[in-house]
């Protein structure tokens, strides 16, 4: 089984545990988009880069984060904020519906749509057995699970709905052309196996999607 996205975790693949674009992989990690405001009160909706969310609630619930805005041209790796605090968070219908101290209105939640939420590493709960964290993937050698062919490099992690999606960049060519990216869903089957200690993925079924034209 590919291993557990656990705070960044499509639904059944194995995860990495969290995040799309790193930001600083040392200390902090992604792990989710704010996708909408909710209410007038200035609640956010996040969706989450994992299931599982153990960062949502229980004893091991987030007490602050940062936002990190979308990237641009101008700025394509936005720093985050200073730490925010979260006055409440619940889980509803797969998302993390979140307040946060500054954030009253819903014109000011509107204003977050798009935005990341960035959690200090050292404030989410450890990973368990299995799991990797999403920004992780980041990077990663993608290997053929049936031919063990080199099918390129993990170059971004992004999510969309319910699943996270890996964008692969394909070896360049022997005429030195460098072919499009891959985009492929972190779910199962078509991820096989993930190895953070050797920073591999292991790709199944998918090779003739990284054919030359």
């Amino acid at each position: 089984m590919p291993p557990t996205l656990n705070h960044d975790a499509p639904h059944d693949a194995p995860a990495p545990g969290q995040s799309a674009p790193a930001t600083d992989t040392d200390t902090r990690r992604l792990i989710g988009t704010i996708t909408a405001a909710r209410g007038l009160g200035g609640e956010i909706k996040v969706r989450p880069y994992d299931t599982a969310m153990r960062w949502a609630e229980g004893p091991a619930r987030l007490q602050t984060v940062m936002l990190q805005a979308p990237a641009s041209v101008l700025k394509p790796n936005p720093a985050p904020s200073a730490p925010l605090a979260i006055e409440r968070i619940r889980i509803a219908n797969g998302l993390a519906i979140v307040k946060l101290a500054g954030i009253n209105t819903r014109n000011e939640a509107e204003a977050l749509k798009g935005h990341k939420l960035v959690a200090a590493l050292d404030d989410l709960p450890p990973l368990q057995a299995g799991e990797v964290y999403a920004d992780d993937l980041q990077g990663m050698s993608v290997i053929s699970h049936d031919t063990q062919r080199v099918l390129g490099t993990v170059a971004t992690v992004m999510s969309a709905g319910d699943t996270l999606y890996i964008d692969i960049a394909p070896p360049a060519q022997a005429n030195g052309v460098q072919s499009d990216t891959v985009c492929v869903p972190y779910t199962q089957p078509f991820i096989a196996e993930v190895c953070p200690d050797t920073r591999t993925l292991h790709l199944a079924g998918l090779d003739s999607m990284f054919d030359p034209a």
